[in-house]
């Protein structure tokens, strides 16, 4: 009976889930310009866009000048799947092989960025001649356009205040530029975020733009300045720096050899729950293989075969906010969010 039942829910987990929130789906695929429309300019375009995404990948921004990645550099055809060409605009898409790339990144030794990224709230106030405000994504769609593509070519996950009337009272662009985090903290409570960047940019002489930026990383703090000969560098330099400091914070240790864990999660008491919850375990990055090891009522203990064992996966389920922790001890016992 028994055996009966879990072949049944074997079959079920094949469902599709949803994506849970803070995943960032596209680290594997880039698009890069191309010189011209011949099939031999081709080439060094799929180079550039492997280089962008080992940038994402690997949470360094100088990854694609890292002597090291010259090797997989030069067989970048090697790992591409697919590509699509925009001849309007001479951009060559291109989707790479995240097995491949990943196992021989990790033969190299390098840790990688799993695609469960922490989400950062962004206040940042642009002092230019219309005034002082704080961007929304109904802003000046220049700089959104900047911030965006910035946080794309890093890998990040950036939301953007409401800027609704509960926002508006608790916030003034000014206490932005007096860098009154509390302010900021107090107001970004109301948003699932685990990091907060805020920052200032005016042009404090002609032709120079700077930049002051705070970020809050799960109650860490860090503080930086940039500077450039327009707004948008300044942005995406601040853009830069947070993504540096979510590297360094997020990325687990998961180069040591396959470890095994066993997780229990509660709350199961459908074919469709134990679809979902199987479904998403498959899905984080630090886990390469999923076996049920029991099934009692209610919960189903679940064997996960990891790269980075158990804190790699307790990250990657706090960021994944599908599952919460319901008893002592890490990777232990989880409960199923509705």
């Amino acid at each position: 009976m028994r055996r009966n039942y879990l072949a049944c829910l074997f079959l079920l987990s094949l469902l599709p889930v949803p994506s849970s929130a803070g995943t960032i789906a596209d680290l594997y695929q880039a698009e890069a310009p191309i010189e011209n429309l011949q099939p031999e300019s081709r080439n060094p375009a799929i180079r550039t866009a492997l280089g962008m995404v080992l940038v994402k990948i690997t949470g360094n921004r100088y990854a694609s000048a890292d002597p090291n990645l010259r090797p997989l550099l030069q067989q970048a055809q090697n790992y591409m799947l697919e590509f699509k060409l925009n001849a309007e605009a001479l951009q060559l898409w291109v989707r790479f092989d995240e097995e491949s790339l990943t196992r021989d990144l990790r033969e190299l030794g390098l840790a990688l960025w799993g695609k469960e990224r922490p989400s950062t709230l962004l206040w940042l106030v642009i002092a230019d001649e219309t005034g002082s405000q704080i961007l929304g994504l109904e802003g000046n769609p220049v700089y959104i356009a900047s911030i965006e593509r910035r946080a794309r070519q890093r890998g990040i996950d950036l939301t953007y205040p409401l800027l609704d009337l509960e926002d508006n009272a608790k916030l003034q662009p000014d206490d932005i530029h007096q860098g009154l985090l509390q302010a900021v903290l107090e107001a970004s409570a109301r948003y699932p975020v685990e990091s907060i960047l805020m920052g200032f940019i005016e042009a404090t002489a002609p032709g120079i733009w700077e930049g002051q930026w705070t970020a809050d990383i799960s109650g860490e703090t860090h503080s930086w300045r940039t500077e450039g000969d327009l707004a948008d560098i300044a942005i995406e330099d601040g853009i830069d720096a947070m993504a540096d400091l979510l590297a360094a914070k997020f990325i687990q240790n998961n180069v040591q050899v396959q470890d095994s864990i066993t997780i229990t999660i509660t709350d199961i008491y459908s074919i469709d729950q134990y679809a979902e919850a199987l479904k998403y375990l498959e899905s984080l990055s630090s886990v390469s293989k999923v076996l049920v090891s029991n099934v009692t009522a209610g919960e189903v203990s679940f064997k996960l075969l990891t790269h980075g064992g158990c804190p790699a996966v307790a990250q990657a389920i706090t960021l994944g906010r599908k599952l919460i922790p319901s008893g002592a001890g890490e990777c232990s016992r989880y409960k199923l969010l509705p």
